[in-house]
């Protein structure tokens, strides 16, 4: 018998932003590479809207030399596309922050196994095992199944209500051209904006 799927909802943008400035705390606090791997899982997941499996091939050098505006050119493995990344003020100023802290080889990954030490990337499962566990120590509650697709599906939907709320109603097709979608009902499907819409509608004043 098939396992049934379970649906990914995103998080929403004020819980990302509170939880930034937890596991930030925390970090320098500790000053532990997991605390610091988990705060990095948060701002580069959200902020960056990349598959797993391409945040995971992310190294130290390939972000912490760059930039306020600087972009960041990243070749998807699933699709082959190239894919442009802004550098924010936000993610810069906590990549830095987690960098010189724990003090890395530039050439390791950043999510790195256990095992590996910098050598080898993270495993999928390892990933959102860790990103579960954030979510759940911190008080986080997320619709549907808390995985990596969350990250991506809350950058996402995050831009493209951005968009909308700034009067650019072209937003959901620029998101989808963004992130390499091949259609903008593949974007519409693969994030349930449409769901979200719709029981948005219900959150009357």
């Amino acid at each position: 018998m098939s396992k049934r799927k379970t649906t990914t909802f995103p998080l929403e943008w004020g819980q990302v932003k509170k939880l930034e400035g937890q596991l930030l705390m925390t970090f320098m606090e500790t000053e532990r590479p997991q605390d610091g791997v988990n705060l990095l899982q948060i701002t580069l997941g959200c902020r960056f809207g990349l598959r797993v499996s391409d945040l995971m091939s992310l190294r130290w050098k390939d972000v912490v030399n760059l930039h306020d505006g600087d972009d960041m050119v990243v070749r998807e493995r699933k699709t082959n596309k190239l894919r442009l990344i802004r550098i924010t003020h936000k993610v810069r100023t906590i990549v830095s922050t987690v960098y010189n802290i724990l003090d890395p080889n530039p050439s390791h990954f950043i999510f790195t196994s256990n095992k590996g030490k910098g050598l080898s990337p993270m495993s999928v499962q390892n990933f959102n095992l860790r990103l579960r566990t954030t979510l759940d120590q911190y008080g986080i509650r997320v619709k549907g199944n808390p995985s990596s697709h969350c990250l991506r599906k809350t950058f996402v939907v995050q831009s493209i209500r951005r968009g909308f709320q700034s009067g650019d109603h072209l937003s959901l097709v620029k998101v989808s051209h963004l992130i390499n979608h091949s259609s903008v009902s593949q974007t519409v499907k693969y994030t349930n904006y449409e769901t979200m819409e719709m029981m948005d509608l219900y959150e009357l004043d």
